[in-house]
């Protein structure tokens, strides 16, 4: 858990700094974006830095949450927390660690069945403080996902038949199509109370089992086009630029919508060039915090574990 919060937090820590003090400084035009989000961090920046800030501030439904696209990196982290306590279960006696995982499932599937079924909340609708932002909602496909990584560990992953690949690959396809389209079927309110509670309650998983499914066969020993595009090293770099592109493309965005002069006309050109422009900068910029402040991070953080632990930094890439 140390490693975790030491290898998230400085980043996160700095782009709080700069949504709060500096991004306000760079926008300039009649829709400038309101203070209200900096008023949030400077009272609430220390939810995100233990990462609870998908409870707190409790008042106005996390209206005023500090950054407010962070609310997965709480559940990250909480998650992350209960992890341990699931491999020491498996470690002890496999059937007892699948049962507590399946456990947590279930449970899962429950409080957000029961949360939709109570609330009434139509398709589509996030349900933001009480649903979407929570971890009980996310349990069943993080679970998954720890599932698969226990079946990597103990070299469960083994070469299927060209059949049973390209079963994989249609069925992935279409829990990926489903879960993403599945509810543009309803744009004329014909689901029923059965179809909406389902589609909320398992959607995610559905997801995450397709992907789950896609990574199993990637990392079984078949050869395919596919695996062979994502083996590329091509990749590697783009990982590891990841969490800061996450963490800092809203503020890129904020700042330059905030700072527009005209109206924007969403045709196909217009949306290309905003996302390329937005992810250009984004990379770029994550690169920079990269170099500063995540990479001397971590090597700190490893020549600090490696003196305590006694092991070469080395060991602990």
């Amino acid at each position: 858990i140390n490693a975790e919060y030491g290898r998230l937090t400085p980043l996160y820590f700095v782009l709080i700094w700069v949504f709060t003090y500096l991004s306000p400084k760079m926008m300039e035009g009649p829709v400038t974006y309101s203070d209200a989000p900096v008023l949030s961090c400077e009272k609430y920046w220390w939810s995100n830095i233990l990462y609870v800030n998908n409870f707190v501030p409790l008042e106005d439904n996390l209206a005023n949450e500090c950054m407010g696209w962070g609310w997965y990196l709480a559940n990250d982290m909480q998650l992350f927390a209960i992890t341990p306590i699931l491999l020491l279960a498996y470690k002890k006696n496999k059937y007892l660690g699948i049962s507590l995982i399946t456990l947590l499932m279930f449970i899962s599937y429950l409080v957000v069945f029961l949360t939709v079924r109570k609330e009434g909340f139509k398709l589509g609708t996030t349900a933001w403080s009480d649903l979407y932002v929570k971890p009980w909602s996310r349990t069943a496909p993080y679970s998954i996902g720890v599932i698969l990584a226990l079946l990597w560990k103990e070299k469960k992953v083994v070469k299927v038949s060209s059949g049973l690949k390209v079963v994989g690959y249609i069925v992935s396809g279409c829990l990926f199509f489903t879960t993403v389209y599945g509810q543009y079927t309803n744009t004329d309110d014909t689901w029923g109370p059965i179809e909406i509670i389902s589609y909320n309650t398992l959607s995610r998983t559905g997801f995450v089992l397709g992907l789950a499914l896609l990574s199993y066969l990637m990392l079984s020993k078949n050869s395919s086009f596919l695996k062979e595009i994502l083996s590329f090293h091509f990749w590697t770099p783009l990982s590891r630029l990841s969490y800061g592109v996450y963490l800092v493309h809203p503020i890129i965005q904020i700042s330059a919508l905030s700072s527009t002069r005209h109206a924007i006309n969403w045709d196909i050109w217009t949306i290309t060039l905003n996302f390329s422009g937005f992810s250009l900068l984004s990379f770029v910029a994550s690169l920079l915090l990269w170099l500063s402040i995540e990479k001397p991070f971590t090597s700190l953080e490893k020549e600090v574990m490696a003196h305590f632990m006694g092991k070469n930094k080395e060991d602990l890439m």
